[in-house]
């Protein structure tokens, strides 16, 4: 037999082809002792091995018995998981700045200064400016253009985070400032509604903001990206519609959970901007 040619011990199959030698071994009747009448089992052991599964997908974990077969995943789980990756680093970033925001929040709420932010109206040196903000989901979305929306849409989560901080809390748009903090109870915000500020349920004002900002995203996307754009990227109307039934209906916990962490953390940082800026109070008597 030449150097390349595989033969049991037991009965004396031989075959040039490393996969047929295996499957011989594998049968379930085992071969007759034609030659010796010895046990496979070391055999098996040293030529059929169930390989360990070590090369694992950072992204979701998952483990692969090569490296071609989870360079193949990664391509298409890295596309579709960049934007969730993303969202956990900046929610860990926010977790760790959201307790020090609240202290610097109280602190600044004991100091109480002369200038009072009553609202959306300043109030200094008897020169009232009033600022009434757009109602609540009815924010002004005309600065929003094409381009930021395909970046928000290929990011997912984060891209909506960012969508809503630049909706929401863009300094150059304080028309659209409509949700503050509440002083006293970390379980309600100040919205305004219904051409007053009105106190509602926190839980309820961040999961309606970000179904507001992944309706606002999708249907931009439709009707003003142009098609060439949409061409350039074919995966991102899908990737777009898959995430949006994890979000839409408000069930999965886990998104949920740290869209609306991030958004608390927008709203808590935005407000003492405003009370830096301005060296005053906010929802005084609202």
């Amino acid at each position: 037999m030449g150097d390349n040619t595989y033969s049991c011990p037991r009965c004396g199959y031989h075959t040039k082809l490393l996969c047929n030698f295996k499957k011989h071994l594998q049968i379930k009747s085992i071969c007759p002792p034609n030659i010796a009448d010895v046990s496979l089992d070391i055999l098996k052991q040293s030529l059929i091995t169930t390989k360990d599964k070590s090369f694992v997908c950072d992204v979701c974990n998952r483990k692969y018995s090569s490296k071609e077969t989870l360079r193949v995943h990664l391509k298409k789980c890295k596309d579709s998981s960049n934007g969730k990756v993303d969202l956990e680093a900046q929610i860990h970033r926010m977790n760790e700045e959201l307790a020090e925001l609240k202290k610097k929040f109280s602190t600044l709420e004991s100091e109480k200064p002369n200038v009072v932010i009553n609202g959306n109206i300043h109030t200094q040196n008897n020169i009232s400016i009033s600022l009434q903000p757009n109602q609540f989901l009815s924010e002004n979305m005309d600065y929003i253009d094409d381009d930021y929306v395909i970046h928000c849409a290929k990011r997912l989560d984060s891209g909506l985070i960012d969508l809503i901080r630049n909706i929401r809390f863009n300094p150059d748009h304080p028309e659209n400032m409509n949700v503050k903090m509440h002083r006293s109870k970390q379980k309600t915000l100040y919205v305004f509604r219904n051409d007053k500020w009105e106190i509602c349920d926190a839980k309820w004002t961040l999961e309606e903001m970000i179904v507001h900002g992944a309706r606002i995203l999708y249907q931009k996307m439709l009707t003003n990206v142009d098609e060439e754009k949409l061409l350039q990227d074919d995966t991102l109307e899908s990737k777009v519609n898959s995430w949006l039934l994890s979000v839409l209906p408000k069930n999965n916990e886990k998104i949920m959970g740290k869209l609306s962490r991030g958004i608390y953390a927008l709203i808590l940082s935005n407000q003492l901007l405003l009370v830096e800026e301005n060296a005053g109070e906010i929802d005084s008597d609202i």
